[in-house]
């Protein structure tokens, strides 16, 4: 059986379980780089991390993993930063996307983290090439785009049942980088006519326009059903609100 040209493609999922969901202040606990291939076992790479603050028992409760035992076992975070960032600016060298599902949180926390540990970030690493981070490509924008008006939930649990990926080991890094790879050509596939002569680097920057869309949406309902909401950052692949991180390495 002939693969399709997006079975065929080579791709980096990427994934982080953090100390909580404030890019701008919480830490990454564990971090998945899963590289896939057609016809090629999947070769996955994970690093854990000591945030070097208290993980809450929120986050325990959603990826398993204790401040006692970060603090002993866990690397220093500037060491899996440049580790990990290094290898996201190698595959983008070689046009190889990274993918990640609500790609955005992913990523401006991993800018946020090389920044406060004086790290070279992903966007200074590829300003030789083009000054941006890409080509990203995130299931969640996908498949919204694709099937907006899908009833139930839009994580990546949910994304996965219609798509027929089969997850395992939800909200561990490793199983939620390789669950988003599998994605991307089950939706690309399957919605072929939404997305007829999308190339991958056009693909990436169609995702910008259709991220902000998915954003604005979101805060007009907020806001017409009286709800309270942060503003919704419509900033992909990266959030517009992306600043330092106040204090240091803390």
């Amino acid at each position: 059986m002939t693969a399709s040209k997006w079975q065929g493609m080579r791709l980096l999922g990427f994934d982080t379980e953090t100390t909580g969901t404030d890019v701008y202040n919480d830490r990454i606990v564990t971090v998945a780089l899963v590289d896939i291939a057609y016809g090629v076992r999947p070769t996955v790479r994970t690093w854990l991390a000591n945030p070097g603050i208290d993980i809450p028992a929120e986050a325990t409760n959603v990826h398993g993993i204790t401040t006692e035992h970060a603090a002993e076992h866990g690397a220093p975070p500037e060491i899996v930063l440049h580790e990990v960032t290094g290898r996201l600016a190698l595959a983008l060298q070689h046009n190889i996307p990274i993918v990640a599902f609500n790609a955005a949180f992913d990523l401006t926390l991993l800018e946020q983290e090389n920044q406060r540990y004086g790290v070279p970030t992903l966007m200074e690493r590829r300003r030789s090439v083009n000054g941006q981070i890409a080509p990203v490509i995130d299931p969640r924008v996908l498949d919204k785009y694709a099937h907006p008006f899908r009833k139930g939930g839009r994580t990546l649990v949910d994304v996965c049942r219609p798509y027929g990926v089969v997850h395992t080991g939800a909200h561990a890094a490793d199983g939620d980088a390789l669950a988003a790879c599998r994605l991307v050509p089950k939706i690309l596939d399957r919605h072929a006519r939404k997305f007829v002569g999308q190339t991958v680097d056009g693909l990436h920057q169609s995702q910008i326009g259709w991220a902000k869309a998915q954003a604005d949406g979101l805060r007009e309902y907020f806001d017409k059903n009286n709800k309270p909401h942060d503003g919704v950052d419509p900033g992909w692949p990266l959030y517009v609100g992306v600043r330092r991180p106040v204090g240091g390495a803390s």
